[in-house]
């Protein structure tokens, strides 16, 4: 893949966002519904290419998907690498998912963090 990535994270909308010397934490008792996954691996033809340590990882034309679960298996929150996709295509595959934040750090303030 190509360098130069857009870094996007999809957690549930009440999550808290803390940013560290270790990087971005999400704060919540929430979790995104399988159905998320579900829409991103037909949006973006999604292919299954390793489990490690609670993480699933995916890849696509233009995209790596990486699914970290909690201890009981559920969602936590979902790290995506875009490359020659755009977050359009990203917010276009997820509208109807109104309890799912996209938050593209990038975008954001940093007063709103």
């Amino acid at each position: 893949m190509m360098a130069g990535y857009k870094a996007v994270f999809l957690i549930p909308a009440s999550a808290k966002k803390i940013f560290d010397d270790t990087g971005w934490a999400f704060e919540t008792k929430n979790r995104l519904r399988v159905t998320v996954l579900d829409a991103l691996k037909q949006a973006f033809l999604l292919q299954f290419a390793e489990r490690y340590l609670g993480i699933e990882a995916y890849v696509g034309d233009g995209v790596k998907v990486n699914v970290i679960y909690d201890e009981e298996g559920l969602i936590e929150h979902i790290s995506i690498q875009l490359w020659e996709r755009t977050a359009k295509e990203l917010k276009e595959a997820l509208h109807e998912f109104g309890d799912v934040d996209i938050f593209i750090p990038s975008d954001a303030p940093s007063a709103s963090v």
